[in-house]
């Protein structure tokens, strides 16, 4: 399903908005790990192989998030950030 299909705009947007903005209701953490869930549905709705591999650059990103706030000096925390970005590139290959 692609963003400019009918599938998506008349079903999965509606959707995921109704249930972003239900859930949301229950404090702003509920809203985002529903953004979460569906967007990796979503993207596994293609091919799971690619929902695995969101599901892993969410995790990484998150690691990295955590080891940059614990990251005590400027250098540090450049460091951690270029390993964290070319992380990410090497998810794009």
């Amino acid at each position: 399903m692609a963003f400019h299909s009918y599938g998506f705009i008349l079903f999965f947007l509606p959707l995921a908005l109704i249930a972003y903005f239900g859930m949301n209701r229950f404090g702003a953490a509920a809203g985002k790990w529903t953004l979460l869930i569906l967007s990796v549905f979503f993207i596994s709705f293609q091919s799971p192989a690619h929902g695995l591999i969101a599901m892993l650059s969410t995790m990484v990103n998150y690691g990295f998030l955590s080891l940059l706030g614990q990251a005590s000096s400027a250098r540090a925390r450049k460091s951690i950030l270029a390993l964290g970005i070319g992380c990410n590139v090497l998810f794009l290959c």
